[in-house]
């Protein structure tokens, strides 16, 4: 790596370690009002869970209706019999 390309990189990285600690992301996050404070907190915890919870719903739900669609899916194809050249007692076999 070349020198300065090198020392580019050093001075990006630290300028944004320290504008980072500058500036304030959202205001609701350092508020005195305790009321803003867990109305955040609540909010996060309600973010954090609903994706989740629609993945839960979602694989429920297709659980519940793919129990008839995929319960039939091979009776057919175990009924057939597929007779042998090489073997005579396959040929009554046909319905």
């Amino acid at each position: 790596m070349s020198g300065p390309r090198w020392a580019a990189r050093l001075a990006a990285f630290a300028v944004s370690g320290l504008w980072a600690g500058a500036v304030h992301a959202c205001a609701v996050c350092v508020t005195a009002s305790e009321r803003n404070r867990l109305a955040f907190f609540f909010t996060t915890i309600f973010l954090t869970l609903l994706p989740l919870g629609l993945i839960v719903a979602g694989l429920y739900w297709l659980s519940r209706h793919s129990k008839g669609l995929l319960a039939a899916e091979f009776e057919d194809r175990d009924e057939i019999v597929v007779p042998s050249p090489l073997d005579p007692r396959t040929e009554k076999t046909h319905a």
